[in-house]
């Protein structure tokens, strides 16, 4: 039987945040994609150019608060739901 919930949990190894991901990809030079929850969902994707405890600046100049950050790269973070 297919399972059509709309709430059901994204994630299979959710995480409470992304902090060692992030770094990882900001140290390995890799490309981001991320969703970001700002009153309402939104892509945003890129090469990270600068990380710090609070936020992340992409290449492009966009400014995120990680907070903010439900996916990356395809992983929800704990507690997300699907819509």
């Amino acid at each position: 039987m297919k399972n059509n919930h709309m709430d059901d949990d994204c994630g299979v190894d959710t995480p409470e945040n992304f902090d060692a991901a992030l770094l990882l990809l900001f140290n390995k030079r890799q490309k981001v994609a991320l969703i970001v929850d700002n009153n309402g969902w939104e892509k945003a994707e890129g090469f990270i150019r600068q990380l710090d405890a609070h936020r992340l600046v992409l290449e492009g100049g966009a400014t995120i608060d990680l907070p903010a950050i439900v996916a990356v790269n395809g992983i929800f973070k704990r507690g997300c739901t699907c819509c």
